[in-house]
């Protein structure tokens, strides 16, 4: 069994310009990476990290991050295969997403967010701070819990990534208060009175399977924020039962919608002021929809070396 070996530590100071195009990308501030790994029986690897961030900041292109500040931490069981390949040395389990009213136990979190971020920006639209607490463990990477400024209101709760071998998921379970979405609109589309949406969130999308599952329950919303959802969902206006439901909305105000997504398909079920019974949508096919938005992202992640 070979020792243990003395812990090593890296610090990197971004330069002005790190890459090239077509990937520009500009940097400041410092992380510093002190890590140790230890190999057992040739085979067996064990790597530990806490990367620091002070005062970090990226830039490209497409996004920019400002302020990174504080730490997140690595640990990974590792082994060499046969073929001298790295695998996990085993494999973690995510726990079902739990309905949960994040702003009540949002005191008792404080103290595990060591990470944040004083600005995103990407698309013209900016967020921030963003404070978490971000594990890196075996399969699993964590944001839980995190707390993020957007678009006037907040999003708050937990999201992970699960990179197991051949069938990696992305889920989340959140609540999101007061989002205001007139900043998503052209500004011709735009309105001075404020409609802001809240809902909660709980997703699970397999990136093997194409498959998005879960639910959202939203408590505040517009007409006309769910007339933009139902073109999202049915843009040629083709369905008949979406029909019925825009039908209603020419009469009526929404006072809840709840989507439930479940083997490739998608229930929708509004409650109009004026009816005394809600409205239920059956059986709509998520596939078009995660091809529309997410297909070029899913076509790049099938090329990369997931196993």
């Amino acid at each position: 069994r070979t020792p243990a070996p003395t812990p090593s530590r890296n610090s990197i100071r971004p330069r002005p310009d790190l890459l090239r195009k077509p990937l520009a990308l500009s940097g400041s501030g410092e992380l510093t990476l002190p890590w140790r790994a230890t190999l057992a029986e040739g085979e067996q690897i064990s790597l530990q990290s806490r990367l620091h961030f002070k005062d970090l900041n990226l830039k490209s292109d497409l996004v920019e991050v400002r302020g990174v500040n504080g730490q997140l931490s690595i640990r990974e069981a590792l082994r060499l295969d046969g073929e001298g390949r790295v695998r996990f040395n085993h494999l973690l389990t995510t726990d079902p997403f739990q309905r949960v009213d994040f702003e009540r136990i949002e005191p008792y979190l404080n103290s595990r967010k060591n990470l944040s971020i004083a600005a995103i920006q990407a698309a013209g639209i900016e967020a921030g701070p963003l404070t978490l607490s971000m594990p890196i463990e075996q399969n699993l990477i964590r944001l839980q819990p995190f707390h993020l400024q957007l678009l006037g209101g907040h999003v708050i709760g937990q999201l992970f990534l699960d990179a197991t071998p051949g069938n990696w998921s992305l889920g989340m379970a959140s609540r999101i208060s007061q989002i205001d979405l007139r900043r998503l609109l052209p500004a011709e589309r735009q309105t001075s009175e404020a409609a802001p949406l809240s809902a909660r969130v709980a997703l699970e999308f397999s990136v093997a399977q194409r498959l998005l599952e879960g639910r959202v329950d939203i408590t505040d919303i517009t007409r006309y924020q769910l007339l933009q959802l139902l073109d999202i969902v049915d843009p040629n206006h083709e369905d008949a039962q979406l029909g019925q439901v825009r039908s209603g909305l020419r009469l009526a105000h929404p006072q809840w919608v709840a989507i439930q997504m479940d083997r490739g398909l998608l229930d929708l079920t509004v409650a109009l002021s004026l009816l005394a019974e809600p409205l239920t949508v059956r059986g709509l096919p998520l596939s078009p929809i995660i091809q529309r938005f997410a297909g070029d992202a899913l076509t790049l992640l099938d090329q990369l070396p997931l196993e």
